[in-house]
């Protein structure tokens, strides 16, 4: 869970904002395992790029 999450369940435990709604939540969930998956497939493609060019260069 994000910092931001965080803050804003904990300021709806002390009673000084409402607590979120489930669509934002499920919202959140899902950009933010988007953006993971973006992530790790970038990692993995400059993996594989690396190790290609390396290939080239030896050849």
């Amino acid at each position: 869970m994000s910092t931001e999450y965080m803050a804003w369940n904990n300021a709806a435990v002390e009673n000084r904002v409402a607590e979120l709604p489930d669509a934002v939540n499920d919202v959140g969930l899902h950009i933010t395992t988007r953006l993971n998956l973006v992530r790790q497939i970038g990692r993995c493609l400059r993996l594989d790029l690396s190790a290609l060019v390396s290939e080239v260069i030896e050849r």
